[in-house]
């Protein structure tokens, strides 16, 4: 099981429908991620923490298959 915990940089796509949603997440320490899963309430600009399991897609390389999100709540006076 795989935790990532960063600031949603974009969300690339979201069905409306489902919530099914692809995201790029940039980490404390600078390396973005790839993250695609159910997540309607995700927006950009949020701290979150996802855990999931890495996965290799064939077209859009290493991602994080999201099993659970949630957002994180500001720990500076600038957040």
């Amino acid at each position: 099981m795989a935790t990532v915990t960063g600031l949603v940089e974009e969300i690339v796509f979201r069905n409306e429908t489902n919530g099914w949603t692809v995201l790029s997440l940039k980490e404390d320490g600078g390396r973005r991620v790839s993250c695609v899963g159910v997540m309607p309430f995700v927006n950009a600009g949020e701290q979150v923490k996802i855990e999931g399991e890495w996965t290799e897609h064939r077209d859009y390389g290493r991602q994080v298959k999201v099993t659970s999100a949630e957002t994180v709540q500001p720990t500076t006076r600038s957040g």
